[in-house]
């Protein structure tokens, strides 16, 4: 099986682009911190990511550098040749699905109680057949709750 979790922060807005059938894909690089540090230093992976269809135009439009976000998909490794001849790999995450857990100025956006469903942390592009859902906010916390049963967790 080969699945992927991870929760980090993008590191630029992600890249909007359409291939020739149309199809949008978006990339971007999420930063995570290790679970230990290197000399004092916190030691930090830069995973490359990247998501098709309905879930890319999402990201291009909700998400943004510095959001928190958690990512479910596979791991790709792609193989080529440089142009000296050498033969290298690339490992990327390709996703599925993608949840923005918070913004960068989520703070500033409680403040002026802004519920536009911009920027609030609250968006959501899953696996569903309609390629992604927005949520919007709503000021009781548990009203935003569901059930779920074991088969919708990711673990």
């Amino acid at each position: 099986m080969n699945l992927v979790t991870l929760i980090g922060r993008l590191t630029a807005d992600p890249d909007l682009r359409f291939i020739n059938t149309g199809t949008a894909i978006s990339k971007f690089t999420i930063a995570i911190d290790r679970s230990y540090r290197k000399d004092n230093q916190a030691v930090t992976d830069f995973i490359p990511v990247e998501i098709w269809g309905k879930k890319a135009e999402y990201c291009a439009t909700y998400i943004e550098k510095g959001c928190l976000v958690a990512v479910s998909g596979s791991l790709h490794i792609d193989r080529y040749t440089d142009s000296e001849g050498n033969n290298r790999s690339f490992a990327k995450v390709v996703a599925n699905s993608i949840m923005k857990l918070n913004s960068p100025n989520k703070s500033a956006n409680i403040e002026n109680n802004d519920t536009s469903g911009n920027g609030d942390g609250n968006e959501v592009a899953n696996d569903g057949s309609s390629g992604g859902e927005i949520v919007s906010p709503n000021n009781d916390p548990i009203a935003n709750l569901t059930e779920c049963a074991d088969d919708d967790l990711p673990f």
